[in-house]
């Protein structure tokens, strides 16, 4: 009877498959923003935040963690 084939991970294979992931998924959010000018200004009324304003955070460097949860 054939034996089952080994599976050899390396753990920098492993780091580099969160690292794409995490990468993947952050490239696939910015992807999805679109601009709807009159959703901006009823949640501006409504809630006092204006999306608008929020530009340079989404241009600027971001603190991430890792979720333990799924690994």
């Amino acid at each position: 009877m054939p034996q089952p084939a080994k599976t050899v991970v390396h753990l920098e294979s492993l780091y580099l498959t969160r690292y794409l992931r995490v990468y993947t998924l952050a490239s696939t959010l910015t992807d999805m923003i679109t601009w709807d000018e009159s959703k901006r200004l009823i949640n501006r009324d409504q809630h006092g935040v204006d999306f608008a304003d929020l530009e340079a955070f989404f241009d600027g460097d971001l603190l991430t963690r890792e979720d333990a949860r799924e690994a």
